[in-house]
């Protein structure tokens, strides 16, 4: 099994991308919303498996959108 974040459970490894960046606290280092630092670390994964930046189509908005309800899920679950 191993760590595969390319693989068909790629959703949850964007929700962890975007939970991270509220655990480390990477979200208030640049002065943009925390929302654009969660949406951006699901990209980013996505980035990852692709090898090239991502265009803005449906996949990207999906793995945008995961990225900001991890951050918000692991908001929610530490009473953040």
């Amino acid at each position: 099994m191993g760590f595969d974040p390319c693989g068909e459970n790629s959703y949850y490894y964007k929700m962890l991308a975007g939970a991270a960046t509220v655990a480390i606290g990477v979200d208030g280092v640049l002065p943009l919303p925390p929302i654009v630092h969660h949406a951006a670390a699901g990209v980013a994964v996505k980035y990852y498996c692709d090898g090239v930046m991502p265009g803005f189509d449906r996949e990207t908005a999906k793995c945008a959108g995961f990225g900001v309800a991890g951050a918000m899920l692991y908001g929610a679950i530490l009473m953040r």
